[in-house]
């Protein structure tokens, strides 16, 4: 539908805002290699506290530090200890944010249902970020996603049990599968999937509605299988162990896709099966 210029500029700079709110979260969370690296005490944390630091030398850094735009306009982008030059990525984030606003605008014009997208992206370009780097999946933007997705729900008019549905369903899917795939594994239930992956399912669902949770799964599933499998068949040649993915990125993909195409995936997906 497009916009004027001014409501562009508008749009960029509530992206590069939204940004600067994911960098305070991401950058404060240590980053870990492989998920076994996480401390029982931080995985116990309903929320992030820890201080920004840098990841090279491990200074701490002010809150300026945290951000991109912010830290290059106060003149403080770079560790005051080591002098490692800290905002190019908190930039990129903030980038990645405006631009996501700005499309959501360009493609569906100044209306609910825009800043729906623009809300749902940036919430889920900071969580695959940070599940990406430090395997973690802070309850700051899924809580914070679940409580925006249902009011967004209500005003579009969805109803309000529906979209309740819509948060429960997921999580229940995820509790099933991992049950069986413990049982098979004779491995716990935590050890399948993390906490993080359902309070993420559970603000996908809150976004796109139940109906649309199962196509958010099987996208996820089948973008994290294509992805593992060479690291899986590797694995089992040399006989190691298969290593572990982060399912947070991927789910935050199929949910993002879903919202986008979702109905006419399953579209196309009804007239191919029935042969029309």
């Amino acid at each position: 539908m497009g916009a004027d210029a001014l409501t562009s500029l508008a749009w960029t700079f509530l992206g590069i805002g939204s940004g600067t709110l994911l960098n305070a979260v991401i950058w404060r969370i240590p980053s870990h290699e492989r998920p076994d690296d996480i401390s029982e005490a931080f995985d116990n944390e309903w929320f992030v506290r820890e201080a920004a630091r840098c990841e090279k030398c491990g200074a701490l850094l002010s809150n300026w530090q945290s951000t991109g735009l912010l830290a290059v306009l106060v003149r403080k982008p770079t560790c005051p200890q080591c002098g490692r030059l800290l905002a190019v990525r908190r930039l990129l984030v903030e980038l990645g944010s405006g631009i996501l606003w700005l499309l959501s605008l360009w493609f569906f014009g100044p209306t609910l249902y825009a800043s729906t997208v623009a809300i749902f992206a940036s919430l889920l370009l900071g969580i695959a970020i940070s599940d990406f780097r430090s395997w973690t999946i802070p309850h700051e933007f899924t809580w914070f996603g679940i409580v925006v997705g249902i009011v967004l729900s209500l005003f579009r008019g969805f109803p309000f049990i529906s979209t309740i549905i819509g948060v429960s369903v997921g999580p229940a899917i995820f509790f099933v599968v991992g049950w069986l795939v413990a049982k098979y594994k004779k491995i716990p239930i935590a050890e399948v999937l993390g906490l993080g992956d359902y309070w993420l399912i559970a603000m996908i669902g809150a976004f796109i509605g139940w109906k649309m949770v199962p196509v958010a799964i099987i996208l996820s599933a089948v973008v994290g299988l294509v992805i593992a499998l060479p690291g899986a068949v590797r694995a089992a040649l040399l006989r190691t162990e298969s290593p572990k993915i982060p399912f947070g990125v991927f789910l935050a993909l199929g949910g993002a896709v879903t919202l986008l195409v979702g109905d006419r995936l399953v579209s196309w997906y009804g007239h191919w099966a029935l042969g029309r």
